[in-house]
């Protein structure tokens, strides 16, 4: 398929997807490097100018003999690390029964240790709901005094014991508010 035929192809296909997928795309958080970027770029760039200069041009023709030689030489220059990539997973299968057979001993033996501790993101949750729950828990004892207050006031004006649950009240508040930044 020439250029110009693919490029047609290209921008139909591509309204297509941007109508059938526009919602996903919007909404979904895609990144890109900005390397790849770049590259996204020069192709287009280059595709449209192979495609006004010679739009018969195949390019998949020219460039197929080129990816070929890429991919023999990085096979042949690369095989000892597909190799040890191939044989990691079966060294790791090999050696797991050893392992598998020790960590029953040792929780016969009742010498079986597991740590397990929270993630920081979860631990800054917690936290967090933490000093809300006590700032919470605060303001519903400075709204019982204050409540206190207002009974003890209501009932006996003319006496100063209603003094002493707001005074309450307006320190225990002070605290909740002191809560709010730790």
């Amino acid at each position: 398929m020439g250029v110009g035929q693919l490029r047609t192809v290209a921008l139909r296909e591509a309204r297509y997807f941007m109508k059938e997928y526009r919602d996903v795309i919007q909404e979904a958080p895609f990144q890109f490097q900005a390397d790849m970027l770049f590259v996204v770029r020069a192709i287009g760039m280059l595709s449209g100018m192979a495609a006004a200069l010679d739009p018969d041009f195949d390019v998949w023709a020219k460039t197929l003999p080129y990816a070929r030689q890429y991919a023999k030489e990085a096979l042949e220059e690369g095989w000892p690390e597909w190799l040890q990539i191939a044989f990691n997973p079966l060294q790791s299968a090999f050696r797991l029964p050893g392992r598998m057979e020790q960590t029953l001993n040792q929780a016969r033996r009742g010498k079986l240790v597991v740590r397990v501790s929270l993630a920081p993101d979860t631990r800054k949750c917690l936290n967090r709901l933490n000093r809300s729950v006590n700032r919470l828990s605060l303001m519903l004892l400075g709204t019982g005094f204050i409540l206190a207050s207002a009974i003890l006031y209501t009932g006996r004006p003319d006496e100063t014991g209603w003094t002493v649950p707001a005074v309450l009240a307006a320190l225990v508040f002070i605290r909740a508010m002191g809560n709010s930044g730790e």
